[in-house]
Formats: structure tokens, C-alpha cells, sequence
């Protein structure tokens, strides 16, 4: 088993390690990936801890790319556009909900903050229901995917921050 995890743990680290936020840089120099390959030697079959390990990685850097991606660039619907290609290259079924809907359930909140934006809002619902679950438990990730700057970082004055 701890083979296993420093196999998993081993692949993981050097696809973070690679990973360089450069879809925006225009010099090739750059934007060039230092990785070029990563061998995993033992004498056992370890290939299921290392997909498991390249399939975590490549998730987080994926995540990464959304929040480094400028807001002028990545906008709600864009936002939206990247999870449904994601979730059908996954097999996971994809809702996004537009303004019309959103005002039929009555998410205000979602709406007020929204309306900061020129560019209208979206609310994503990616679901992953397994086969075979292990229990019935249910797990609820919500993250709001604001894509423009809402504001709040400096109402303060530095004075208030060193307290």
C-alpha cells in the first residue's frame, strides 16, 4: 500500500511541478513545458496508482487554468461552455441555468451580485452519481464561479489589515 501512495504521490507532484500558468504568454521560450516524460520503475503493478495520480494532477491544473484566466476572457457563459465540455468528456451530465431560471427559483443573491457584470450570469450543475455506490451519503461541492471582480479586497484601509 505505501508503494501504491508514493506512486500516486510521485506522479502527482511532478504534473503540479510542471505546471505553469502560460495560455496567455506570447514568448514560446516561456510558455515551454520543462516535463518531458516521468517513469515509474517497480515490481508490482502500480498502474493503477498512477492514473489515479495523473487524473488528480491534471483536475487541479485544470482548475488552475479557470482561476488564473482573466475575467475578460473567461465570463459565465464561457465559464459554463469549459464545464460542459469537461463533464461530456467524463460521462457527467451538465445543467447550466441562465437568468430566467435563476429568477424562477428565486436566487437573488446570485443575481444582485451578478448584475456587476455586462455579461449575464450562469449557475453549473455537474453531477457524478455512481454506479455502485459505497453509501447512500450524498456530498454537495458549491463554489461560486464569479468571473469578474466584485470587490471588497481593499475597502480597507492597510492601517485595518496589521491588526
Amino acid at each position: 500500500m505505501a508503494t501504491e501512495a508514493a506512486a500516486q504521490a510521485s506522479v502527482e507532484v511532478a504534473i503540479l511541478a510542471d505546471y505553469e500558468p502560460d495560455q496567455l504568454k506570447t514568448d514560446e521560450k516561456k510558455s515551454t513545458k520543462r516535463l518531458e516524460s516521468f517513469t515509474v520503475i517497480a515490481q508490482c503493478d502500480l498502474s493503477g496508482a498512477v492514473v489515479r495520480g495523473r487524473i488528480l494532477a491534471e483536475a487541479q491544473n485544470f482548475s488552475r487554468d479557470l482561476v488564473n484566466a482573466p475575467a475578460n476572457l473567461l465570463t459565465p457563459l464561457e465559464l459554463a461552455g469549459k464545464a460542459r465540455q469537461m463533464a461530456e468528456e467524463f460521462g457527467l451530465p451538465c445543467e447550466v441555468l441562465d437568468e430566467a431560471r435563476m429568477r424562477e427559483l428565486g436566487m437573488g443573491s446570485l443575481l444582485g451580485v451578478s448584475q456587476g457584470s455586462d455579461n449575464p450570469p450562469a449557475l453549473i450543475i455537474v453531477r457524478y452519481e455512481p454506479q455502485n455506490p459505497a453509501s447512500q451519503d450524498h456530498l454537495a461541492l458549491v463554489g461560486k464561479g464569479v468571473t469578474f471582480d466584485t470587490g471588497g479586497v481593499s475597502i480597507k484601509p492597510p492601517r485595518a489589515w496589521r491588526r
